[in-house]
């Protein structure tokens, strides 16, 4: 069988090499490159560690020198980026904290003001804050009286027979038509009639009457009277009486009346009916006021109403009611109106309006006098006198003078000392968002010493320090 000359030839696989070229020397990459792996310092083995990789081999092809290249490249690139975003990180989150301590007067003050709720000269606005209540209750008497009452009401006499005046002696009887006799309490005199033209107008005369005996049967409705005394028929037609009210309290029997024993339950009572009106218009007094207002404790005064209702013991009656009510007054002033007065009255016109009491809500507060419409009151103790400091122009300003701070303070008089703290503590830049700038005031705890008012613009410098 001929053989196949395709099928008998066998082909011999063999790897790539690469030749040097003439005249040049072989490549000694590989040497190179471990004579600078031993030759590297440490510093430079963790740089290489962090920032380089070895690339791969492909086809027995090696890369040497332009490898390292490409490392370095990546470094660098890797470093600007690092660096450019810690510098936004710090441009963006930087702070600045303004310690500032701004001027302070300790000043003794007492002094007496009045406020209205119309003020007129030399007062200062007040506002008034009003709250009522009441309770009630009810008190039954414990005590027991044997009593033995006769009726009585009100009656109107009447005089058509003559002209000429009659008296009725204290006692006189008056009777009704059933035959129950009723008396006068004290003499009266009945008017005489009113004779003009031959017409006669009958004149009366109105007094209380009451039964002859004890008991309930002379309880009765409205009725007529007849004079029995007289004796003249025709008199005792024309003068006579009618009820007007009717007639009642007539009694025979046991009472309830006031024991000794129920005066001292009811002033319990009362003081009990007290403390609740009491604690209830405290606890109303004291809500949360405006801001702007100051309440001090002395001015808020709760007025009872007077208790007319006073019982004795032998009062009769079944039961007593009872009523505590008061008032609750509030006397609210406006910090800026008392700043103001103080200020002008102890640092001046010129400086009032510069300044703020700090510890105005806790200086001490009397009431002397009020009315419905107006008080008079003091205020006594050291009042802590600070210079207003303008938070966003100093801001703002600083912001502007963002490489320059320190020549920002010595433009606001009302500042006697400041301290800058940069955070982070290396980053000297002020930011430029002023949310990230923090004023923070330092205020003096005790005083120091007093300053002289018409120093107030003419500060001899400002203490800056920075950290």
């Amino acid at each position: 069988m001929a053989k196949s000359l395709i099928q008998d030839i066998i082909i011999i696989k063999k790897q790539a090499v690469l030749l040097p070229k003439k005249n040049q020397p072989p490549d000694k990459g590989d040497e190179s490159d471990k004579k600078d792996k031993k030759e590297e310092k440490p510093r430079k083995r963790i740089f290489r560690t962090l920032f380089c990789f070895r690339l791969p081999r492909v086809s027995g092809i090696a890369f040497h020198r332009s490898n390292r290249k490409l490392k370095w490249t990546i470094a660098i690139i890797t470093i600007l980026v690092l660096v450019a975003g810690s510098f936004i990180v710090l441009k963006n989150f930087s702070s600045v904290t303004v310690e500032i301590t701004p001027r302070q007067q300790f000043v003794d003050i007492d002094v007496v003001f009045q406020a209205s709720i119309e003020p007129k000269k030399d007062e200062l606005p007040l506002e008034m804050m009003q709250i009522s209540r009441e309770e009630k209750d009810t008190y039954k008497f414990t005590g027991v009286k044997q009593v033995s009452k006769k009726s009585s009401g009100q009656a109107v006499l009447y005089n058509s027979y003559s002209s000429q005046p009659q008296t009725l002696i204290k006692d006189t009887r008056l009777e009704t038509p059933d035959g129950k006799i009723y008396r006068l309490p004290k003499t009266i005199v009945v008017p005489g009639a009113k004779v003009e033209g031959g017409k006669v107008t009958t004149s009366e005369i109105e007094t209380t009457v009451f039964a002859d005996k004890p008991g309930e049967e002379y309880n009765i409705g409205l009725t007529d009277f007849t004079l029995p005394g007289f004796k003249d028929p025709e008199k005792r037609e024309k003068i006579y009486g009618r009820s007007k009210t009717e007639m009642k309290g007539g009694f025979i029997g046991e009472i309830a009346i006031i024991a000794e024993k129920d005066i001292k339950a009811i002033e319990d009572i009362r003081i009990s009916m007290k403390e609740k009106v009491n604690d209830y218009l405290l606890k109303m007094g004291a809500n949360p006021k405006p801001e702007s207002f100051l309440l001090y404790e002395n001015a808020k005064q709760i007025v009872f109403d007077e208790q007319k209702n006073k019982p004795k013991v032998g009062d009769e009656g079944n039961q007593i009611d009872l009523k505590e009510s008061a008032v609750f007054f509030g006397f609210l002033l406006k910090k800026s109106d008392v700043n103001r007065a103080l200020g002008e009255k102890y640092l001046g016109k010129d400086a009032a309006p510069q300044i703020e009491i700090l510890n105005l809500d806790k200086l001490d507060f009397e009431l002397k006098n009020f009315t419905a419409t107006a008080i008079t009151f003091s205020l006594k103790d050291q009042a802590h006198f600070s210079w207003k400091i303008d938070e966003d122009g100093i801001k703002a300003d600083l912001i502007k003078e963002s490489q320059n701070p320190q020549n920002v303070f010595p433009k606001y008089p009302a500042i006697e000392k400041a301290k800058i703290i940069f955070k982070p503590s290396w980053w000297k830049n002020v930011p430029k968002d002023a949310a990230q700038i923090i004023i923070k005031k330092i205020l003096k705890d005790s005083p120091l010493g007093n300053l002289e008012t018409n120093h107030y613009f003419n500060l001899a410098g400002i203490r800056l320090l920075t950290v």
